[in-house]
């Protein structure tokens, strides 16, 4: 597992706490269920994470220390999976196929 993505899913713990959803992790993180799965016994074995009386998953004290040692705290996930809005009458017509300019230069003849 790469650490961008365990500082990723940390930072993503620290700032939603109990409001966290796992489909939305999942989709911040382009994983499916059971890399997530993985991901979340990873964090619980390093004692990233823990799960309260709740059940729910938080973040520990040394998840956070983790985190700030590795300069996470500086991560927004919400930047991270904010996308750019498309302009519908901008954008090319779907049942067309994509030119780049110049394409006929890329052949030698």
């Amino acid at each position: 597992m790469d650490q961008y993505r365990i500082l990723l899913a940390l930072s993503y713990f620290k700032e939603k706490k109990k409001n966290y959803s796992i489909s939305e992790l999942m989709l911040i993180l382009g994983f499916n269920n059971k890399q997530i799965s993985d991901l979340i016994e990873l964090l619980i074995d390093y004692a990233f994470l823990e799960y309260d009386d709740n059940i729910l998953l938080s973040i520990t004290n040394k998840g956070i220390k983790y985190l700030v040692s590795n300069n996470g705290d500086e991560i927004e996930y919400q930047a991270v999976c904010s996308f750019s809005h498309i302009d519908l009458e901008n954008a090319l017509p779907l049942d067309e196929p994509y030119v780049p300019l110049n394409f006929e230069k890329k052949f030698k003849r």
